[in-house]
């Protein structure tokens, strides 16, 4: 009993000098996400990420003017940028993630989006709206002006205005808790002569037009 009592004591003194942000950034960046911050600061609650990028295997995912992790009473993510934030925290009483955002503009893939998305083990509900999404080519347009997602458990409908057109369409999302970065989707839009299909990982989705 004195061994198990010095073992615990021992673990939570690891968990309270141990400085918070370094097991933080071990453990995002075996997912291949990487945090470039001006100053880090932290206490016993949470840990906060001043000035900087978020990086996604190695391409620029976004940047923000602060990170706030927080560990109790229950864990949260808050991402703050010049406009807008980002919120992750429990789903209680379920088990999964709730992700809100309001006039966010802090990534690098979209101008601004705002959603309400409720991630349970393998399903998704909720809505999300976001503007100026980037493409290549295939659309008379160099962005997508508003991609409209709505989620229902394995389904995801959408809707795209882009150059004058609007398509929309259908697809599935294989999503999974335990680990979302190997989550996938399959989206089909159509409309007026065009067909855009966009498949892949959930996060780092290819894009086809024709």
């Amino acid at each position: 009993m004195g061994l198990l009592f010095g073992l615990l004591l021992g673990g939570l003194a690891l968990l309270v000098l141990t400085p918070k942000y370094l097991w933080l950034e071990k453990l995002v960046s075996e997912k291949g996400l990487f945090l470039k911050a001006q100053t880090v600061r932290e206490n016993l609650w949470e840990v906060q990420y001043y000035g900087g990028e978020v990086y996604y295997r190695e391409a620029k995912a976004g940047n923000f003017t602060v990170v706030r992790i927080k560990f109790l009473p229950l864990p949260e993510l808050t991402w703050r940028c010049s406009s807008g934030w980002f919120k992750v925290s429990p789903n209680l009483p379920e088990v999964g993630l709730s992700l809100e955002a309001s006039d966010f503009s802090c990534s690098s893939l979209f101008r601004k989006g705002e959603w309400k998305v409720k991630l349970l083990r393998e399903e998704v509900f909720g809505r999300a709206v976001l503007y100026g999404v980037k493409i290549e080519r295939g659309l008379p347009a160099e962005e997508l002006e508003r991609l409209t997602l709505r989620f229902e458990g394995k389904r995801v409908y959408a809707t795209v205005e882009a150059g004058g057109l609007r398509l929309s369409g259908e697809g599935r999302i294989n999503w999974k808790l335990a680990d979302p970065f190997s989550s996938t989707i399959y989206l089909t839009l159509k409309g007026q002569g065009f067909t855009l299909t966009l498949k892949g990982p959930l996060f780092s989705p290819r894009a086809e037009v024709r």
